[in-house]
């Protein structure tokens, strides 16, 4: 009995540690998706205010280097080019914030699936406790049993080897 009901325990113990793990990930997943938006969104505006920036020195002539055609291609192809490498920055903060988060659930993961192989652990020994004092416990009780039939049985053979039931002679009743 004691030991299906540290099965028991056992099994509440695995599936917490399957739910947590699933709530876990989900729960990762939607921070490190919040982290990338917010990042991208954050930076997306600087680059827009860049590009504002750089049409309104086109249109005001204020960029002087910009003497033809060809010339304004360089420059947006040059511009394109460094927003092109602040998207890549950016990108590789969102993935290095993204392999810190599957690493920290990682490390949860195995948190929680050690806590419950000592959990079983711990069950497995208590029963192993309890099965001992209860065989313990029944040799006990099966000793007593013979003490008491021995004695029963020698009581019975001295009752049985008198022929009378009349008290012994030193008797003082």
């Amino acid at each position: 009995m004691l030991a299906l009901f540290g099965t028991l325990i056992a099994a509440v113990f695995v599936i917490s540690a399957f739910r947590i793990d699933k709530s876990a990930k989900a729960e990762a997943r939607m921070a490190a998706e919040d982290a990338v938006g917010d990042f991208i969104l954050e930076h997306r505006h600087e680059l827009l205010k860049k590009v504002v920036d750089w049409a309104n020195a086109v249109e005001s002539k204020k960029d002087k280097t910009i003497k033809s055609i060809d010339d304004a291609e360089t420059v947006v192809k040059s511009r394109k080019d460094d927003a092109i490498g602040s998207i890549d920055v950016a990108r590789a903060g969102a993935e290095s914030a993204s392999e810190t988060a599957v690493t920290d659930i990682a490390g949860v993961r195995d948190n929680v699936v050690r806590s419950g192989e000592q959990a079983t652990a711990t069950i497995e020994k208590a029963a192993g406790d309890v099965d001992g004092r209860a065989a313990a416990a029944i040799d006990g009780i099966n000793a007593e049993v013979a003490e008491v039939e021995r004695v029963a049985a020698e009581a019975k053979a001295s009752s049985q080897a008198r022929p009378d039931d009349s008290p012994p002679s030193d008797s003082r009743d």
